[in-house]
């Protein structure tokens, strides 16, 4: 039974005797208790409402909270119930929904960074009211800080959430610019000027880069512009003073020969430099080669001009000497000098080739003078050889029919007026001939000598005596037609004795 209102209810019992009694109740029907929530329903992102719950003694949220209020702080929309309970234990439940409004994105825009002495424009965005840190409730603000600040801006939206940010102005020192680099040079001369002090530069004559070289032909002032990293800028000026130049000149020998020298002397200025490294206004010098030589020359303003000159160095001379420079005691030789135009020789001769016959070895000098001018010497020392001796040995007295062998020494070759060419020939002359030969030495030189090679003719040998004997007598056998004797038997006597038994020859 449900009954709608209190309501009495009768009830007839009969037992097992057929006995009956009635009894009644009455259910009396409580009314439910009204439940209500109360609270922001509406709250922003990150924020808290405290939702208070009546209409009973008791209360269950949907949290599980008991209490009759609670404290919640949804992150999104959500909707919260609670059962309450009255004094007669009467339950009813309700309902509320706390809708989560978003927070405002807050932002700044503008320059964050900005250099000393100017102004920025700071925009915020993201709500529909504005509240600066400087007090300005306009969505801009115009700041132009004198060192590095922070600027906050709340931002309230239509729903009326609010948020925070804030943006630092940081406030960059401008750059220190500077120009660095000689600011006086001389005519047709140049200087490079160096700016210092930032990242980009911006020259007066439209350069861009850190350093320019310029060549001005009259004083001028050249300005850069200079930005730092930071996109600050400053500027300086520089004025390049251009002095005149010195007008130098080198005088002195510009031709010479190899092994001379000349002075070289420059004029213009105050102070001098050499391309040799000297530093005097004259200086002498002595090339090998032909050599250009700059001067570089210094007036009281440090302006430098130079000028160079070419010392043509004429080569000497090639002074020879040809002709024979061995000859044999007695003999001339002509020595032939060559290289220049003219000539002058130790003996006084000026021709170009002399005769001479000297006794002994003697050094011929000769000086040859070119077309320049350029002279030259020589010599050649003429070796004077002395004349081999020439001699013949062997035998100079033969008998007819016999030969002889004659052996020339004192040379290195030899001729024969027979026309044999080895230093002996054997000879055997059938009368009385001359032989000469011809002695050459190692040097070549010659003598001759001769020979009479005296031809004898044989003696007319003869033996005298008795030729008959008789066994055990002695006989004398005399010899004739010469002047020494050799017999047979060995005697060299001019008669022999014999026994008639033996036999006696010649």
């Amino acid at each position: 039974m449900n009954p709608t209102a209190t309501m009495t209810y009768n009830v007839t019992v009969t037992d097992g005797n057929g006995c009956q009694a009635s009894i009644s109740v009455t259910v009396t029907v409580h009314p439910l208790p009204t439940p209500s929530i109360t609270g922001d329903t509406e709250i922003c992102t990150g924020t808290t409402t405290r939702l208070t719950a009546s209409g009973g003694t008791g209360y269950l949220w949907s949290t599980g909270a008991t209490t009759y209020w609670i404290d919640v702080n949804p992150t999104a929309t959500t909707t919260y119930n609670v059962t309450v309970t009255d004094g007669n234990g009467c339950q009813a439940s309700t309902s509320v929904t706390v809708t989560v409004n978003p927070l405002p994105t807050p932002s700044i825009t503008g320059d964050t960074e900005i250099c000393t002495g100017t102004t920025t424009r700071l925009t915020a965005s993201g709500g529909t009211g504005y509240l600066w840190s400087t007090g300005a409730t306009t969505y801009w603000i115009d700041v132009n800080p004198t060192a590095t600040t922070t600027y906050n801006v709340t931002v309230t939206n239509g729903n009326g959430c609010q948020a925070s940010t804030s943006v630092t102005v940081t406030v960059h020192p401008l750059p220190i610019a500077s120009i660095s680099g000689d600011t006086e040079i001389c005519t047709g001369a140049s200087t490079t000027l160096i700016a210092s002090g930032g990242t980009t530069y911006v020259w007066s004559n439209g350069a861009t880069e850190a350093s320019i070289t310029v060549s001005p032909t009259a004083t001028t002032t050249y300005n850069v512009t200079v930005t730092d990293g930071n996109g600050c800028q400053a500027s300086a000026s520089v004025t390049v003073t251009v002095n005149s130049l010195p007008t130098p000149s080198i005088t002195g020998d510009k031709e010479i020969c190899t092994g001379a020298s000349t002075t070289l002397i420059a004029r213009g200025g105050t102070t001098y430099v050499w391309s040799n490294g000297a530093t005097e206004a004259s200086i002498t010098v002595s090339p090998t080669a032909t050599t250009t030589y700059n001067v570089t020359v210094t007036n009281d303003n440090g302006c430098q001009a130079s000028t160079s000159v070419t010392v043509t160095v004429n080569p000497l001379p090639t002074a020879s000497i040809t002709g024979d420079t061995e000859i044999c005691t007695g003999a001339s030789t002509t020595l032939t000098a060559s290289g220049g135009t003219t000539y002058a020789w130790s003996n006084g001769a000026t021709s170009s080739s002399i005769t001479v016959s000297p006794t002994a070895t003697t050094t011929y000098n000769v000086t040859v003078t070119d077309g320049n001018g350029c002279q030259a010497s020589t010599s050649v020392t003429v070796t004077v050889n002395p004349l081999p001796t020439a001699s013949i040995s062997g035998d100079k007295e033969i008998c007819t029919g016999t030969s002889t062998r004659l052996t020339a020494s004192g040379g290195t070759s030899y001729t024969w007026s027979t026309g044999a060419t080895t230093y002996w020939i054997d000879v055997n002359p059938t009368a009385t001939t001359t032989y000469n030969v011809t002695v050459t030495d190692g040097n070549g030189c010659q003598a001759s000598t001769s020979v009479t090679v005296t031809v004898h003719p044989f003696p007319t040998a003869s033996i005298s005596g008795d030729t008959e004997i008789c066994n055990g007598a002695t006989t004398r056998l005399t010899a004739s037609g010469g002047t020494a004797y050799l017999w047979s038997n060995g005697a060299t006597n001019l008669l022999d004795r014999r026994k008639s038994n033996g036999d006696n020859d010649l």
